[in-house]
């Protein structure tokens, strides 16, 4: 029988781009809440010693833009995610991060497939409408390759030991063949590239990550590292608008029930 990274052949899979968004919300809370999204809520934690108190984030989605104040009729109609951060005693409305996201499906025989859009248009409108935070989210869903396309690696049957080097030797000689479906990831890597060409501001966060499901019935998100990582990250738009958090606030105020509450679990020391 072959043998496949991660233990499951990948699957084709159709979803609309707000079940995918349904999918960025909700995956891996208890562990890592809105990871896709973790570029720009958790990364002023690092400089503001009063956020490290979030308690978790109120988040909506598909919020069109009237609903939001907003009356001309700039990019984007809508807001595709908007996230607010809160803590045990205060909503963070001067936080919020709003994110556009794309849906990218290259095929077997168009590996290079684009994004029918790549969203820019709608990032910069975000920034122009004056959001705290601003983000672009690429999602590849490939379609899956047929076994004699996928790449084959060695994967040791033994684990590398660190701190004893004598017990490595042989390690290479004990392998087995494991078959690696690359083309999410390629994709991933190549929308990244074609979002760099652009002039897109330093402080809008980027991230690109391939969303494939697996014959067992569970999905991954896979994301891109090394080379792109300085560029996921973002920081406060420099022309946030206070009007646009005062928007955000009675929006809030008036439709609770639409947004859904994700608490941070629990560090564990």
């Amino acid at each position: 029988m072959k043998e496949y990274i991660g233990g499951h052949k990948k699957i084709n899979k159709e979803l609309t781009e707000e079940e995918v968004i349904d999918i960025l919300i909700n995956s891996d809370k208890k562990h890592f809440p809105l990871k896709c999204f973790s570029n720009v809520l958790y990364a002023p934690m690092r400089i503001n010693d009063d956020l490290i108190d979030y308690k978790g984030f109120y988040v909506a989605k598909m919020v069109f833009r009237e609903d939001l104040g907003f009356n001309d009729k700039k990019k984007p109609g809508d807001f595709d995610v908007i996230i607010i951060p809160f803590s045990e005693s205060n909503i963070y409305f001067d936080r919020t991060a709003a994110s556009e996201v794309k849906v990218v499906r290259p095929t077997r025989k168009k590996p290079t497939k684009n994004a029918n859009s790549l969203g820019v248009n709608q990032l910069l409108g975000l920034i122009e409408d004056g959001f705290p935070f601003v983000s672009l989210i690429h999602i590849t869903m490939p379609e899956a390759l047929k076994e004699h396309e996928m790449q084959t690696l060695k994967f040791a049957n033994r684990v590398l030991d660190m701190d004893n080097p004598k017990n490595n030797i042989g390690l290479l000689d004990d392998t087995r063949d494991v078959l690696f479906d690359w083309l999410g990831m390629y994709s991933s890597a190549k929308q990244m590239q074609r979002l760099l060409k652009f002039d897109i501001p330093k402080y809008a966060g980027l991230y690109c990550t391939e969303l494939s499901f697996f014959d067992d019935g569970s999905y991954v998100l896979s994301d891109i590292y090394g080379e792109y990582n300085h560029f996921n990250h973002g920081y406060f738009n420099p022309k946030v608008k206070p009007e646009t958090i005062n928007n955000i606030k009675q929006h809030f105020k008036e439709n609770p029930s639409s947004y859904q509450t994700l608490l941070i679990p629990p560090i564990n020391y």
